[in-house]
């Protein structure tokens, strides 16, 4: 195993349960529901199962990958636009918390895991370890380029928009934060839902689609036009503004998903 050679063993569970038991992966082909002896069991009496197994193996290890990374990078992101606004003596609204977590976060959060296993069988194989080199590399540098966005972004606004009568309201401050943070927020969720080479397109997931393009339409709407709902969750913005904004939530997306790209090639070395 320090070799990375493992063995696998298929048989019917009755005169080689010993060998079942003492391979790395163990298939008992039977078709009784409960077995002794084998870890996975299959009422389909075929040898190819072995393949299935492997698959839905590492398509569910990556997923589980993809929801770790997406809700720790989800949870620094807010972070770090909470820590923007209370630098400039303001913060987040209840609303504006509510609206990210409710309409972007959950569905979002629920949905990415339903991406089902890849239907072919790769040579690569998946890092186990959440410590992993990939895995490392991928969250510290999703998270420096979403910290710098935003650092860049406030950079661009006046602190002085911001008085002590509408600190606890919705302001340019906290709508350039949440409008960008959102944006990354949707962006790392398209970065972690890519198939390759352990699971199916993110086209076949549907669910995960709809909720994407939904979160997407309404963050635009609300971009263009923040009083087409009667909940003050983002303020007017000037046609400065507005062009500031949208100049930095353009790259920021298309960086997030090539620096994923990036990470995924290193499953191949």
């Amino acid at each position: 195993m320090n070799k990375g050679i493992f063995t696998a063993f298929v048989g019917d569970g009755c005169n080689d349960i010993c060998a079942l038991q003492q391979s790395d992966i163990g298939l008992a082909l039977s078709n009784q529901e409960a077995s002794l002896a084998a870890p996975f069991l299959t009422p389909i009496i075929r040898v190819s199962q072995i393949c299935e197994i492997l698959k839905v193996g590492r398509g569910s290890l990556i997923t589980s990958q993809s929801c770790f990374k997406f809700m720790t990078l989800y949870s620094s992101i807010q972070t770090i636009a909470l820590t923007i606004c209370y630098v400039s003596n303001t913060k987040l609204t209840v609303e504006q918390f509510l609206y990210q977590d409710l309409w972007i976060l959950i569905p979002i959060a629920f949905t990415m895991s339903l991406t089902k296993p890849s239907e072919t069988l790769t040579i690569e194989m998946p890092f186990v370890s959440l410590l992993s080199r990939s895995i490392i590399f991928s969250v510290i540098g999703q998270l420096l380029i979403c910290c710098c966005c935003q650092l860049i972004s406030f950079s661009t606004y006046d602190q002085t928009q911001i008085t002590p009568l509408n600190m606890d309201f919705v302001n340019p401050i906290n709508t350039q934060q949440i409008i960008l943070g959102n944006t990354q927020v949707i962006a790392v969720a398209i970065a972690y839902s890519q198939g390759k080479p352990f699971r199916q397109p993110i086209y076949r997931n549907y669910f995960l689609l709809f909720f994407l393009f939904i979160g997407m339409v309404v963050h635009v709407s609300l971009i263009i036009k923040p009083n087409i709902v009667n909940i003050s969750i983002l303020s007017e913005l000037t046609s400065e503004q507005l062009m500031i904004t949208s100049l930095m939530n353009v790259p920021v997306f298309v960086a997030v998903i090539l620096f994923e790209n990036l990470c995924i090639k290193q499953y191949k070395t």
